[in-house]
């Protein structure tokens, strides 16, 4: 293997490694809330399969009704068995603009993954804890010790011991989805860390120097994925970045859409939280919900009670508009829902509505924050 290929320590000292690959098991300390490694170097392996077995399997209905599928096959990643959000097996996109906390957001969702414990309410984890490699294309050693330890951090706030050496991650100079160095050097990988879940964090560091446009260069690209899951039992996350034009989704060739599995879209919004739309393919969707940055990461984001209550007077508001369909309500025409409250207290309560996020306001109305500045379909 290339002496450029490492997995980082946690701690994002930088510090030169060794032409072995060095894994980094991170333990964290409730009492300091610190992150501590723990060295673990891993043998270079060949590129064999983790289970080898047949590719092609084809089956008659009433073979695959009475088909007896393993725990693996039947479980789930992100959800629960009523409604599997992220499946087994599956190939799935983290999708927004740049500087949208996408990193963020799905190195603490992974970690969580890794300690079998759930980040995020609307996206939980059940089940065991599953090995994660995570490998960063574009964030440097201090950005990765940064996140992670934010992400630990904010983890330790639960009663559970975390199993945070499942939690791989670094990067390799050589990693590529199409040529064929690339393509070894992240089967490598996969092969001596032997993750369940495998982030490739963003698609365009992955595929450099193809036409992201081309069909030819994306179905190779695609292919290669498609093979890891296969040969390895692996489930792919993958950030990728919008194109200039939002509506039509990531960037690079329309098939990306057909062939990724859930989607969960993130909008960062001009002022207040981040927007999280989950668009699983084959599953209920939770509802969209939003993300606070706080202490060095993400976090899901409720508002205030009062907050809360002038959101709603202003759908109600805009709910009796009718067939008017109004974008927003006058502040005189909302004050009317608030009879007993002055004209001082209800000046404050919309300005503190409006910091949190929950509303927007104007000299002389309020509406409510666009949850999407687009609509993309499956």
């Amino acid at each position: 293997m290339s002496s450029t290929s490492n997995l980082v320590p946690t701690n994002g000292s930088g510090v030169p490694p060794t032409p072995e690959v060095v894994g980094e098991a991170a333990t964290a300390t409730k009492e300091a809330s610190a992150v501590a490694t723990k060295d673990t170097t891993v043998k270079k392996a060949s590129t064999s399969r983790k289970n080898p077995k047949q590719r092609a399997v084809v089956l008659p209905a009433s073979k695959w009704m009475a088909r007896p599928f393993s725990t693996t096959e039947a479980d789930y990643i992100v959800g629960n068995r009523k409604n599997a959000l992220i499946r087994p097996g599956t190939k799935n996109f983290v999708e927004a603009s740049e500087k949208s906390f996408k990193t963020t957001m799905l190195m603490r969702l992974t970690l969580g993954i890794a300690c079998g414990v759930t980040t995020f309410p609307q996206l939980p984890v059940e089940g065991k804890p599953k090995k994660v490699l995570y490998l960063h294309g574009e964030m440097s050693f201090p950005e990765i010790e940064e996140r992670v330890i934010s992400a630990v951090q904010s983890l330790s706030e639960q009663p559970t011991d975390h199993p945070i050496d499942n939690f791989y991650q670094g990067r390799d100079l050589a990693a590529h989805l199409i040529r064929e160095d690339g393509q070894k050097a992240i089967r490598d990988l996969v092969n001596q860390v032997k993750p369940t879940i495998l982030v490739l964090d963003p698609w365009q560091s992955f595929i450099t120097g193809y036409d992201e446009n081309s069909f030819k260069d994306m179905s190779q690209a695609m292919k290669f994925v498609d093979g890891l899951i296969e040969d390895f039992d692996l489930t792919v996350l993958i950030p990728i970045h919008l194109g200039k034009d939002k509506s039509k989704g990531a960037r690079g060739h329309s098939a990306l859409a057909g062939w990724r599995d859930t989607l969960i879209r993130l909008t960062r919004q001009k002022a207040g939280p981040v927007i999280v739309d989950v668009r699983p393919r084959w599953a209920e969707p939770p509802g969209k919900f939003k993300l606070v940055f706080r202490d060095g990461t993400v976090h899901s984001h409720a508002y205030t009670p009062q907050a809360e209550t002038v959101r709603k007077a202003v759908e109600e508001a805009l709910a009796f508009c009718g067939p008017l369909k109004k974008p927003f309500v006058s502040r005189d025409e909302l004050q009317k829902k608030f009879p007993n409250m002055s004209d001082a207290a209800f000046r404050q309560m919309l300005k503190r509505a409006k910091d949190e996020g929950a509303i927007v306001l104007d000299e002389k109305n309020v509406s409510l924050p666009a949850d999407d500045d687009t609509d993309q379909s499956d």
